[in-house]
C-alpha cells in the first residue's frame, strides 16, 4: 500500500510529532511505501506579530505554497493520504489535491483546535467550551486565547471557521481517527460526520524490562501548568513531605518553586526517563478539565508496569480502570489526592498488583504490534468508504 503522510511539525517537538514518527516507522517496517509531506511552524519563527499574521494568511489563502505536495501526489500516486496536524502551514486545498488524485483521505484528530482556537478547552483557570458551538469563535478572540494575542487568535479562529465553511470536512475526508471515544463524542456533538469516525489509540515502544520491585518514589511527568493539575499536586505535598515525589517537567520561568519532599528534573534523555519510571511506585496524572485528547504518559507508565493515580475526568476514565490499573481522585482536590496517594504508598502489594495489570493492558492494546492491525483497519475502512460513497469525487 502506498501511504502519503502529511504533517505540520510544531516548533517545540511534542507528543503529536512523536506519534506521527512512530506510525511512519511502523508502516515502513511492515513493508508499505511511505512518502512524507512535512511543513513546520519554525518557518514563521522570528517574524513578530505582523509576520506571523501574514504567514498564517498565506498558509490558508495562497495555494501556491502547496506545489511540492502537488508534485509529490502526482509522482507517488498514494492509495491513502493520511493527514495529521495541518495548522497552520498546510492549507485546506491539500485535502482536495489528495482527494482528486484518487487517494482516500484519512485525518487523525490529535487535538480540539477546530473547536477551540487554543486547543486546550481551558481558560482563566477552568474548563471552557464556549467556542464549541460558535462558528467564528468570538469568545476566544475576546479573551485572546491563542498565545494571549488578538491577531493570533483571529487567525486560529479564522482557520477553523473557513475550514468548516469550505466543506472540506464533509467533502474530502473519508475517515476521521480519534484516539479516544471521549473525544470522538465531543466532535460528533459539534457536527462531525459520526458515520466517518473511528477510534484507534496511540501506541508506544515496549520497554521490555518493566518494574520488578516496589518503587521508591512517586512520579509526575508533564508540563507544569494549572490545566495539567500540578498546583493540585504541590498543594497535596504540603502534607506529604515525607514521601519522595519526582517531577519531570517544563513550565517556564517561575513555574517551579522548591518544596520539601519534591525533587525537580528538567527534560531528560529517554534512558534517564526510563530509569525514573522504573524507580516509581506509581504515576500521578492530575489533569483538570477534559482537554487531554489521549494520555501518552499514562500508557508509558503502563508499559513499565506502574499503576496510574488519575483525576476522575475526561479521557482518564477511558484509559485507567479503578482498582485494576490505577486509582482515581477528584480533579482539583488536593485533599482527595493526598488520601489516595497515602493509601497507595502504604499498600505496596496492592499497588504492585495494579502495576502488573497495567502492564498486561499495555501489551494487549498499546504496543506497535497490537496497534498495526487497528491502523490497517482504518485504511481499509477509508478505502471502502471512498469506493462506496462517492463523497467528493472530482
Amino acid at each position: 500500500m502506498r501511504i502519503l503522510v502529511t504533517h505540520n511539525r510544531y516548533r517545540q517537538a511534542g507528543g503529536e510529532d512523536e506519534v506521527v514518527r512512530r506510525e511512519i516507522a511502523l508502516l515502513e517496517r511492515e513493508g508499505h511505501e511511505v512518502a512524507v509531506y512535512s511543513r513546520s511552524n519554525e518557518e514563521i519563527a522570528d517574524q513578530g506579530n505582523g509576520g506571523v499574521g501574514r504567514a498564517l494568511a498565506d498558509a490558508f489563502l495562497d495555494g501556491s505554497n502547496i506545489q511540492p505536495l502537488r508534485d509529490m501526489v502526482r509522482s507517488f500516486r498514494p492509495n491513502v493520504a493520511h493527514f495529521h496536524n495541518t495548522f497552520h502551514r498546510i492549507p485546506p486545498v491539500a485535502y482536495e489535491i489528495c482527494r482528486q488524485s484518487g487517494a482516500c483521505v484519512v485525518q487523525t484528530v490529535h487535538n480540539p483546535r477546530l473547536l477551540c482556537p487554543a486547543a486546550t478547552f481551558w481558560r482563566s483557570g477552568g474548563v471552557c467550551t464556549d467556542c464549541v458551538g460558535s462558528t467564528m469563535k468570538l469568545p476566544a478572540i475576546r479573551h485572546r486565547c491563542y498565545h494571549a494575542s488578538v491577531s493570533h487568535t483571529v487567525f486560529a479562529a479564522g482557520y477553523a471557521a473557513l475550514l468548516r465553511r469550505s466543506g472540506v470536512i464533509k467533502r474530502a475526508v473519508d475517515l476521521y481517527i480519534f484516539s479516544t471515544r471521549f473525544y470522538r463524542q465531543i466532535f460528533a456533538e459539534a457536527g462531525w460526520p459520526a458515520d466517518r469516525t473511528i477510534v484507534k489509540p496511540h501506541f508506544l515502544p515496549d520497554h521490555a524490562s518493566p518494574q520488578t520491585d516496589p518503587g521508591k518514589h512517586v512520579l509526575y511527568v508533564g508540563r507544569i501548568a494549572p490545566e495539567k493539575g500540578t498546583p493540585t499536586i504541590f498543594r497535596a505535598w504540603e502534607g506529604l513531605a515525607e514521601l519522595p515525589l519526582v517531577v519531570r517537567g517544563d513550565g517556564g520561568e517561575g513555574a517551579w518553586q522548591p518544596q520539601e519532599g519534591v525533587s525537580f528534573r528538567g527534560r531528560l534523555a529517554e534512558a534517564e526517563l526510563g530509569e525514573l519510571f522504573r524507580g516509581a511506585r506509581f504515576l500521578i496524572w492530575p489533569s483538570e478539565g477534559f482537554y487531554e485528547s489521549f494520555g501518552l504518559v499514562a500508557i508509558e507508565a503502563f508499559s513499565y508496569g506502574i499503576p496510574v493515580l488519575a483525576s476522575d475526568t475526561g479521557v482518564s476514565r477511558e484509559l485507567v480502570t479503578e482498582g485494576q490499573t490505577g486509582l482515581f481522585f477528584k480533579a482539583g482536590d488536593s485533599n482527595d489526592l493526598s488520601r489516595v496517594v497515602r493509601w497507595a504508598w502504604e499498600h505496596p502489594k496492592a499497588t504492585a498488583a495494579m502495576g502488573q495489570k497495567a502492564r498486561s493492558e499495555f501489551l494487549r492494546r498499546y504496543t506497535a504490534e497490537a496497534n498495526y492491525p487497528m491502523l490497517l483497519d482504518c485504511y481499509e475502512k477509508a478505502l471502502s468508504q471512498r469506493r462506496t460513497s462517492g463523497i467528493g469525487r472530482a
